[in-house]
């Protein structure tokens, strides 16, 4: 099961948002992440897709897989790091094909836009059924816009 978690799962160890902010995130860091993107998530071994929704005020969410694949859904946040430079943090469950918990990934990326395309990387967190931590696992992540929608599904 851990080797599962691990193929199915993105993300990096990043700070998370600034207390006080009241700046809508991406006003100040030129492109902004809102709307539906497909993404491509490639590890050393494997690669899976995922749809990436984010809000203009701050929300981030994931679906990963599709029938009879494993699968997940969940929501976070994304952030401002720079100019055409992001943050995500979304946890979220994964689920075998008939239904079964496998465990939950604690998403974490930093990514680059240009336009409607990101590029990510970053480590993510893997935890057991129970919410016991098993280990982290390493992704890059390549996305385009598919819907300039301002909406998280999750």
């Amino acid at each position: 099961m851990p080797a599962l978690l691990l193929a199915l799962t993105f993300g990096a160890a990043v700070p998370t948002p600034a207390a006080g902010t009241t700046e809508l995130p991406g006003t100040r860091s030129g492109s902004t992440p809102a709307g539906v993107w497909d993404a491509t998530v490639d590890l050393p071994d494997s690669s899976h897709r995922a749809t990436l929704s984010f809000t203009v005020d701050g929300k981030a969410c994931i679906a990963l897989g599709g029938p009879g694949e494993v699968s997940g859904t969940g929501s976070g946040t994304w952030w401002p790091t720079a100019k055409n430079r992001f943050s995500f943090r979304i946890p979220h469950g994964l689920y075998d094909p008939q239904g079964t918990f496998l465990g939950s990934v604690e998403v974490n990326q930093l990514a680059h836009q240009v336009g409607d395309t990101f590029t990510s990387s970053g480590i993510s967190r893997i935890f057991a059924p129970d919410g016991t931590p098993t280990g982290t696992a390493t992704a890059e992540v390549s996305a385009d816009r598919i819907d300039q929608a301002d909406n998280c599904a999750t």
